[in-house]
């Protein structure tokens, strides 16, 4: 007498587990990076062209976040536009760029990305140095960010 035995495949829940996890961080990867065009658009692009236009007073360090921010004033008030470096790569990108909230002065911001871990920062960036106006600028000149 033969006994008919019926073998279900294994379904791979392990590999669809990876697989949503993966979607996951990749959809709030792509989603950080859009964080100051989708979340704060006038202030971003009012703080873009204002440092363009070399209005950068105060550039800070986040060594955590490894960013650096740029403070600058425009009409709406003073805010900062922050840029990381992806440690892959090398490569620049937009973290955020706003208008804090109850930021009135160039102070408030600073104490706003003092709180924030971000440090002043007086080195070199990217190999260039100066004023946090002359280095935007440089950055902006060669290429290594975009306005």
């Amino acid at each position: 007498m033969t006994t008919l035995t019926l073998v279900r495949p294994r379904f791979p829940f392990g590999f669809l587990l990876m697989l949503a996890l993966t979607t996951i961080v990749g959809a709030f990867f792509v989603a950080s990076l859009a964080h100051a065009t989708n979340k704060h658009p006038e202030d971003q692009d009012a703080i873009r062209k204002c440092l363009a236009s070399g209005g950068a007073s105060w550039v800070g360090w986040n060594a955590k976040l490894n960013r650096f921010a740029f403070v600058c004033k425009t009409e709406s008030g003073y805010g900062f536009r922050a840029l990381g470096i992806d440690k892959a790569t090398g490569g620049w990108y937009q973290a955020t760029s706003f208008i804090p909230d109850g930021a009135a002065t160039q102070s408030d911001v600073i104490q706003y990305l003092n709180d924030t871990g971000y440090c002043r920062f007086n080195g070199p960036i990217g190999g260039f140095t100066g004023s946090p106006a002359s280095i935007y600028a440089s950055l902006l000149e060669s290429g290594i960010i975009i306005p």
